[in-house]
């Protein structure tokens, strides 16, 4: 009886850590797909008068440049574009072109927390100088397999 038990905890160990590993799994592939569509949206309505830069905003605040693949993708939906890391800022804290010195504005996208594998709050935003720029935190919603914009729950402009 009592190895029964032991068995019976063995397995439910196991399976705990086996649904752990695989709901981690499905939040980062799921997280790519969420800050591509944000930043798909937010392009759409770029400022064509800068160059466009994109990244995607960690967890943790940071932000790092999307894969090839996503930049590809832009591309051929005919947003022309770079990775952030191609940015700088020149005197006046005015995002530039790292090659040309034209000015650029960084958009970025990240999930701030899960509530569920299909419910998150991300941020997304742009900044073209250390006063220019803004962001919105909203809840998407996976519905028929598409992340959808749901509730904005606030807005700021600089």
């Amino acid at each position: 009886m009592n190895a029964m038990r032991v068995l019976t905890l063995l397995l439910a160990v196991v399976a705990c850590g086996c649904t752990t590993t695989a709901t981690r799994e499905y939040r980062a592939s799921e997280e790519q797909r969420i800050r591509e569509a944000v930043l798909s949206e937010y392009l759409g309505s770029r400022d064509t008068n800068r160059i466009v830069f994109v990244a995607f905003q960690n967890s943790d605040g940071s932000r790092a440049d999307p894969s090839d693949v996503v930049i590809s993708r832009l591309r051929t939906a005919g947003i022309p574009a770079q990775r952030a890391s191609d940015s700088a800022t020149d005197e006046h804290t005015v995002v530039i072109d790292r090659a040309t010195g034209k000015p650029g504005i960084i958009y970025y996208a990240g999930v701030v927390k899960w509530y569920s594998n299909s419910k998150v709050e991300v941020v997304g935003g742009c900044r073209c100088a250390s006063l220019g720029g803004g962001f919105s935190v909203f809840i998407m919603k996976k519905e028929d397999g598409r992340w959808k914009r749901t509730k904005t729950k606030s807005m700021v402009t600089i």
